[in-house]
């Protein structure tokens, strides 16, 4: 039976943030809304991921154990270790593979390789939980990922499907469990699948797609008792047609963006509660458009709202962004930009409520990074 029961569990997160040099900010005043007091400066110091020459990439997920995925490369700050972790897969003989039908396909075709021809794993899009970090020894050498791969179907046809990656661990009891790939599939009638985010429990959210036509948010929920079944969340789905997720906590709860009345409106999902979808609405009503981007383990929702109302063309949306956070006590609070002319956006948000993202000094200028 798949159920929400991590809602049972009680943890005690600490995050961590690797960054550049940064300084904060205090937003700008709009529309009447007074500026809080000013923050002391805080200093991070500069870290390069020590990739191989001629390599550039961009960071794309961290865990609390601070280890981050890069495209196809993870990161082991504590002991500055990378792992090529496409490499890692695709040569590791042991690798358990959960594959979707439209994958079992593909394999088939293939009958001279673990792998079908032409695939290629990405991870831009990845993210890391702390599975297996949390204990002393750890259970894995590293927490599991969710990202994406694509591949060529048995009809020739090329498509994407999400995935989640288990590495090789301990089960405590100095037993050895092979490492897992889980191909998460499609749901029916979509073509193509995109993992976002995960939390310690292995539940995974992100979205499905069909061509460039339209969107569905899609949770996968772990089995609390077999870790090769993962399942769709059809309810989930259901509510939310016509939107993305981007980010779960550790409690279950989903923010991302749905359509309302042709307008694109942050939301939170919260299981078990007799009304689990919230309309976070936008900064100011006049301006449609805002996107929850992250969430932290109060329900606290970070993203982006215009403050300028946008063209009504969905692909030329040149309204002015600014960064939000959102909390129950004080709703959708604007968190300004940089200059009164600038622009603002956030991607990230911790259980400090601090808030980190990027600005523009004015529109089309190269971003700063900020920390609120």
């Amino acid at each position: 039976m798949f159920q929400h029961w991590y809602r049972l569990r009680v943890g005690l997160m600490t995050l961590v943030i690797v960054g550049a040099a940064a300084t904060t900010f205090p937003p700008g005043v709009e529309a009447g809304k007074p500026a809080p007091p000013p923050t002391p400066p805080v200093t991070y110091t500069l870290r390069l991921m020590p990739l191989p020459a001629g390599t550039s990439l961009c960071a794309a997920g961290m865990n609390n154990h601070g280890q981050v995925v890069a495209s196809g490369y993870l990161w082991k700050t504590a002991t500055n270790e990378i792992i090529n972790l496409a490499s890692t897969i695709l040569n590791d003989d042991s690798l358990q593979i959960v594959p979707s039908a439209e994958f079992t396909a593909a394999l088939a075709g293939n009958p001279g390789g673990t792998w079908p021809l032409g695939m290629e794993l990405r991870f831009e899009f990845a993210t890391i939980n702390d599975f297996g970090q949390d204990v002393s020894p750890p259970l894995a050498g590293f927490g599991q990922i969710a990202a994406n791969f694509s591949f060529m179907t048995a009809a020739g046809v090329g498509t994407e499907h999400a995935f989640r990656y288990t590495p090789t661990h301990s089960d405590g009891q100095g037993h050895s469990i092979p490492a897992q790939f889980i191909d998460l599939g499609v749901p029916s009638g979509w073509g193509s699948s995109f993992a976002r985010g995960i939390n310690k429990w292995g539940d995974i959210v992100g979205c499905a797609e069909y061509g460039p036509y339209g969107s569905v948010a899609v949770l996968w929920l772990q089995d609390a008792w077999d870790p090769a079944k993962v399942a769709l969340d059809l309810e989930f789905s259901a509510a939310l047609i016509d939107g993305r997720a981007y980010a779960i906590n550790d409690f279950g709860q989903v923010t991302g963006y749905m359509l309302v009345s042709g307008a694109t409106h942050a939301f939170r999902y919260t299981p078990m509660d007799p009304h689990p979808l919230k309309d976070l609405g936008v900064l100011y009503t006049p301006n449609p458009g805002s996107d929850g981007r992250d969430i932290n383990a109060s329900g606290d929702v970070t993203g982006t709202s215009y403050v300028t109302r946008p063209k009504d063309d969905y692909y030329k949306r040149d309204g002015t962004p600014h960064a939000f956070i959102y909390t129950d006590a004080s709703g959708m609070v604007d968190l300004g930009a940089l200059t009164s002319s600038g622009t603002s956006s956030a991607s990230h948000i911790n259980d400090l409520g601090q808030v980190v993202g990027g600005a523009r000094l004015y529109p089309g200028a190269v971003p700063a990074y900020f920390l609120y």
